[in-house]
C-alpha cells in the first residue's frame, strides 16, 4: 500500500528531532523541509529538503513553497510568524491537509509560559485564527491547552506529541550517584551563577561529598570558574566543558543524584528524565512546556526562590537515597510518556485524522 506523502517545515533541523522523524518515516513517505541549517548527526530516513527563501525586512519568504505543497497529502508547519509562508498556509487554496506543529500558543525568552495570562491581541488575531483555519494542530505539551478555552479552538483537533529527546537505555544504580550535575550552554538565561551561589551556600551549612558537574561551554564559564576558584570551591566544582557524544553524556547522568537547571528548563529535563535523574528548576524557568513533565516531589523538584534551592541541595546532601527513588520515578515516566515513540505518534494521530483515519 502506497504510504501518504508528509512534508514537515521547519526552521532548521535539529538532532533531537532527527530520532521522531527517523520513526514517523517509517509510518509516512516523509520529507522534512527546513530553511536554516540542517544540524542533525544521525542517520536521516527521511528525505531532509533545503528551502530557497528570501528575507523582506524581519519576514521570512519561502520560495516556491505553493508549488511545492501539491506534491503531498499532509503538511505540517511551525507557527511562526516571522515565516508568513509558513502561517499563510491553512488560508490557501490547496489540495493538502495542513497542520500546525508547535509550543501551542505564543512563547519565546520574551514572553514567558504563562498559561493563564491575560490574551493579546497577537494571540487572538494570529495564533487563535491559524489554529482555527489549520486541518489539525499538534501542542508540544498537553498544559498548553489551558490557554485557549473551548471557544477560541477545536480542541478536537489538537494532538499532543510531548516535546522530548533521545536518551540511551543505560543502568540506574544507587551506588555510582556522586554528583550534581548541569549540562547545558553556559549563558546568563540558565542561572547557573545562581546553582553555583546556591551550591556554596549549602556547603556551608553542610559539608558534603558530593560534587558538582557543570557541563558545558559558552560565555559565562569565564566568570564561573573564576567565582569557584575565588570561594575555594575548585576542589568540588567540576568544568568537563561541552560534551556532544551521547556515551560520554550518559556517564555523566548515571553519576548525578540529580540535574539542576535553575532558570531554563527545556529539552535537558526529559533527557535528565529518561536517564534517571530528578529535574529541578524555579517554577518560571524560562521552558516550551517541557518542565511540565515534571510532577513536583515525585519525579522531580520546582522551587519558587532562591533559598529555596538552598535546602533542595542541602537536602540531597542529606537524603541521596531519596533523589535516587525520585529519578526512578522520573525514568518511568519517561519510558511510558514521554519518548519519542511518543512524540512520533502524537504527530501521526494528528495526520492521520486529517487524512480520513478517525481512529
Amino acid at each position: 500500500m502506497k504510504k501518504p506523502k508528509v512534508l514537515i517545515l521547519k526552521n532548521s533541523i535539529s538532532t533531537y528531532n532527527t530520532p521522531t522523524y527517523n520513526i514517523l518515516a517509517r509510518m509516512f513517505d516523509l520529507t522534512v523541509g527546513y530553511y536554516l541549517d540542517n544540524k542533525s548527526i544521525i542517520e536521516e530516513e527521511y528525505t531532509p529538503l533545503r528551502l530557497d527563501y528570501r528575507k523582506v525586512g524581519p519576514f521570512v519568504i519561502i520560495k516556491g513553497l505553493r508549488s511545492l505543497i501539491k506534491q503531498y497529502d499532509v503538511v505540517t508547519f511551525v507557527p511562526d510568524p516571522h515565516v508568513l509562508s509558513y502561517m499563510l498556509l491553512p488560508y490557501m487554496r490547496r489540495r493538502c491537509k495542513v497542520v500546525s506543529w508547535g509550543i501551542g500558543f505564543r512563547c519565546s525568552y520574551t514572553h514567558p509560559y504563562i498559561v493563564d495570562r491575560q490574551h493579546t491581541l497577537v494571540d487572538n488575531l494570529i495564533y487563535r485564527t491559524c489554529f482555527r483555519k489549520a486541518d489539525a494542530n499538534i501542542f508540544y505539551m498537553k498544559k498548553a491547552l489551558e490557554f485557549w478555552s473551548d471557544k477560541d479552538i477545536d480542541k478536537h483537533k489538537v494532538f499532543i506529541a510531548p516535546n522530548t529527546t533521545d536518551v540511551l537505555n543505560v543502568d540506574v544504580a544507587a551506588g555510582m550517584k556522586r554528583t550534581i550535575l548541569f549540562v547545558g550552554t553556559l549563558y546568563k538565561q540558565k542561572g547557573v551563577d545562581l546553582l553555583l551561589h546556591a551550591y556554596k551556600q549549602a556547603m556551608s551549612r553542610f559539608r558534603s561529598s558530593i560534587r558538582l558537574v557543570i557541563v558545558g561551554a559558552g560565555e559565562m564559564r569565564e566568570e564561573l570558574e573564576t567565582y569557584v576558584k575565588d570561594n575555594g570551591l575548585a576542589d568540588m566544582v567540576v568544568f568537563p566543558g561541552a560534551v556532544y557524544e551521547e556515551k560520554v553524556l550518559a556517564q555523566y547522568f548515571q553519576e548525578a543524584l540529580v540535574c539542576v537547571s535553575p532558570t531554563q528548563g527545556g529539552l535537558s529535563c526529559p533527557k535528565s528524565m529518561g536517564y534517571g535523574v530528578p529535574f529541578i528548576c524555579k517554577k518560571d524557568a524560562i521552558t516550551g512546556g517541557e518542565i511540565y513533565h515534571i510532577t513536583p516531589n515525585v519525579n522531580g523538584v520546582m522551587y519558587d526562590t532562591d533559598s529555596d534551592l538552598v535546602d533542595i541541595l542541602v537536602d540531597v546532601f542529606q537524603h541521596p537515597g531519596r533523589y535516587v527513588d525520585m529519578g526512578l520515578k522520573a525514568r518511568d515516566y519517561y519510558y511510558h510518556h514521554a519518548t519519542c515513540a511518543h512524540m512520533a505518534e502524537g504527530a501521526a494521530k494528528a495526520i492521520r485524522f486529517v487524512l480520513g483515519d478517525k481512529s
